[in-house]
């Protein structure tokens, strides 16, 4: 079985420099996601800068969403 999704809409971001990263924006976006993970710290920055949450994978892993390692259950 299959699932029918619209098309995410295209938003202008014209103080993105990098074209290419448009799309993840918009994706964020529409999909109302909490957050963004990147390893792109230019997208991370330019992202924080239009007051979206875009986080670096590090900044993630610092968060409280992060599952610690205590957390973990044993394995055998």
């Amino acid at each position: 079985m299959s699932e029918y999704y619209p098309r995410v809409s295209r938003l202008k971001w014209p103080t993105l420099p990098d074209l290419k990263d448009w799309y993840l924006l918009d994706l964020l976006w529409a999909s109302s996601a909490d957050a963004l993970l990147t390893l792109d710290s230019k997208l991370h920055h330019d992202g924080r800068r239009l007051g979206m949450s875009v986080m670096t994978l590090e900044a993630f892993k610092d968060s409280s969403n992060f599952p610690s390692s205590a957390s973990e259950p044993d394995t055998l």
